[in-house]
């Protein structure tokens, strides 16, 4: 339990709630394990749009939450699991 009006259990304990036995909200923030590098792992790209303006073309956006990947790279799209092969990459 914690109080931000208070500030109780935030950072300290505090003076209201000397009867709970578990951590600060901080303490328990700093236990949490985010040593995990954004590239690390397989290549996650949740699809938010599909761009297609003609036939030739079919770019996918989003943003991408583990991995990484490069033009030529082997690609799989799930639920379906097709596959694919990058041909670019367009930022902007």
């Amino acid at each position: 339990p914690i109080s931000a009006l208070e500030g109780d259990n935030v950072v300290d304990k505090g003076q209201n709630l000397t009867w709970f036995k578990g951590p600060s909200l901080l303490e328990l923030l700093e236990t949490v394990d985010v040593d995990q590098e954004k590239g690390a792992g397989e290549f996650r790209f949740p699809v938010q749009y599909v761009n297609r303006p003609n036939l030739d073309f079919r770019g996918f956006a989003g943003t991408i939450s583990s991995g990484s990947i490069k033009v030529g790279d082997a690609i799989k799209a799930l639920p379906s699991g097709k596959t694919s092969t990058v041909a670019r990459i367009v930022t902007f």
